[in-house]
Order: structure tokens, then sequence, then C-alpha cells
């Protein structure tokens, strides 16, 4: 496998017809972040026009960056309250989404942008309760669609997917704070919860452990680990059909750690990641591989060569032919390509995304 670096940002998947007429009120911005640029864990964030040309740089100290509409929704973990960005550089605390006596915020956006869910999650009675909000970007058809709790138990709901047509949300239940235990977002007991009716239906067909999983186009995708610790299978769940499928692991001994999974916007291919951690000494080892998925054939095979760090797929581009990832512990972008499975640095700084207005 070849590995190439350039040393320039380079702008990503979106190609804009420069020919048409464009209003100063119509434009596109991709957001990259350079992340801890000093000794406070400072962040860069860089909001490129594409119009234009011009950039954008405004220093954060935040997490869980999710571009919106046309600003970046973001967590600011100096004073605990979610924030946004815009491109002309401008943040603001968000006019909705705020924790108030909350313990926590989670959210997620829909594929078209067109609706975000969030969850508080609040201490009450010796116990936990979260509630689940659903809104436009713009902050219309707010309506507050579950509340779970108090439990005793520590457990808390969370977000992960919206449905096709964003008619229900998969949803989340887990012990408060396993979360931060594993190098990717894994799920402990997934259901739907219509935004409807309320209605609430356990997922079906996915595997009984705590495990990673994506849903794109009402098909739901989780990993789950081999009982000899080889890798991961993948289950594959139509939401329409209710039919179902397992795609076996390829037997990566000792790879015991799966997640990030992509899957691409035609539903063909899924990628996620796949790590190695051996401790040995105070530091552990990373091994990780990008993992392909073809959801036609039922096969799934290693893309890449292992790098030293976990990864994550961040994008599918390139007319679903490459994915862009980052890597966690250094800033970046890199591209590979699913046919050859050649590597490409791409920029410098981790793209995060696309705004509009």
């Amino acid at each position: 496998m070849k590995v190439k670096y350039s040393l320039l940002v380079i702008l990503l998947g979106l190609i804009v017809a420069l020919s048409q007429a464009q209003s100063p009120e119509n434009n596109t911005w991709e957001v990259y972040i350079e992340y801890d640029i000093d000794d406070l864990g400072t962040d860069r964030v860089q909001f490129i026009n594409l119009i234009t040309g011009d950039v954008t740089l405004t220093e954060i100290d935040g997490e869980n960056y999710t571009p919106l509409d046309n600003y970046l929704l973001y967590y600011d973990r100096i004073n605990g309250i979610v924030m946004t960005a815009r491109p002309d550089g401008t943040l603001t605390p968000h006019p909705f989404i705020q924790l108030g006596a909350a313990r926590r915020v989670d959210w997620i956006v829909s594929s078209d942008q067109r609706t975000l869910a969030w969850t508080l999650t609040y201490d009450s009675d010796g116990g936990l309760t979260t509630v689940t909000s659903t809104a436009t970007p713009a902050g219309t058809n707010q309506n507050l669609v579950l509340t779970d709790g108090p439990r005793n138990d520590g457990v808390r709901v969370l977000p992960v997917a919206f449905t096709v047509e964003n008619s229900s949300l998969l949803m989340d239940s887990q012990p408060d704070g396993i979360g931060e235990l594993a190098p990717y977002q894994q799920y402990a007991n997934l259901f739907q919860l219509s935004l409807i009716d309320g209605t609430i239906t356990p997922a079906q067909d996915t595997p009984t452990c705590f495990c990673a999983a994506s849903l794109r186009a009402g098909e739901l995708v989780r990993l789950a680990i081999t009982s000899d610790f080889s890798g991961f299978d993948v289950s594959v769940y139509d939401l329409s059909t209710q039919q179902s499928q397992l795609i076996p692991s390829i037997g990566l001994v000792n790879y015991t750690q799966g997640g990030n999974i992509l899957i691409s916007p035609d539903g063909a291919n899924a990628v996620y990641a796949l790590s190695q951690i051996e401790i040995e000494a105070s530091e552990p080892t990373i091994r990780t591989v990008i993992m392909l998925v073809n959801l036609q054939t039922s096969t799934q095979r290693q893309l890449s060569d292992p790098l030293d760090t976990y990864l994550r797929p961040i994008r599918w581009t390139e007319d679903n032919t490459a994915v862009l990832f980052g890597m966690p512990d250094r800033n970046g972008t890199w591209k590979i390509d699913i046919a050859t499975g050649e590597l490409v640095r791409v920029a410098n700084a981790t793209y995060i995304g696309i705004l509009q207005n």
C-alpha cells in the first residue's frame, strides 16, 4: 500500500459549479479543525468558503463539533454550554439546546439536515431521568418526544440515528459513563421510538453485546465480536422488509475493538475501524485497520494495512469510491480508495463537514 502526503489543505467533497451565478447569500463552506493548538487544548476552526476562497479562523475550546445547516454546533468545555460557531467567526450560545440543571447533553442530526434530536440527562430521586426532544435547526417544531426515568440503575438513553423520512428515532439505553471506557461509540440496548405515535419497539436481530452500530436509509448495521475474539461479525437488518443477514468475520486474531461504522449514501458498502490493543508497558500498542463491508455480496475484507492509532471514518466521497477519515490523536484528513487501498493524506487539518446558507 502506498502512502502519499500533501502539505497543503485540499478542499474536499463538494464540486461547485462556479460557472453558475452565485449570490452573496448563497454560499457553501467546508469546515476543518486543528485540534490542541496550545497547551490549553484550544482548537482552531477553519471555515473555507468554496465560492470566494475566503478562510475564517476561530479558536474554540470545544468538543462534539457537528455541522448543522448554516452553523457549527458544539459543546463549550470551559463554560459548560452548547454553542454555535458561524462562518463569519461569530460564537453564540445555542438558542434552544442548553443544559440548565442537566448533567449532560447528547445530540444527533438527520442525514438530510432537517431535524435534530437531543437528550438531557438529569439527576433525580437518586437516579437518572433523560428527556428527549426534536426540532428543526431553526428551532421550529420543537417537541418533547420521550421522558425516561427516573432510573435507579444508573442507565440513561441517548439518540443514535433517524430512520427514513425522520419518522422515528433509533435510540439506546446504557449505563451512564460506560461509553467513555471504549475507544469507539458502542450501544447496549437499541430501540426504535416512533415520532408519530410515541410507540417504542426493541431493535430486532441485533447482537446481545455492547457493540457498535449505524443506521442509514433504513438499514441497520451492527458489529458483534466473535466467540474466539477474532474480529467482528456484521449483522445487517432492513427495517422496512425485516430481512436480516450475517456477514462473518475474516478472522483477525485479537482485534477486539470495532466501531465508527460509516454506511455509503447508496447503501452498497460500509466501512468501520477495527483495532488491536496490546498492553505490554505503560503505554498500550494500538493497531487499527479499516474494514470494508460489501452489503450487496455480504462479504467483508481488510481495506488498509495496520496503523498505529484509532481511526474515524468521516465521509464517503468521489461517488462512493473513497472514504475520508481522521485520527483522534493527530491533525489531518486522509483518503482511502476502496478499490486499491491506496492511502493519501489530503489535508493538514481534520475535515468536519459542510455548511450552507
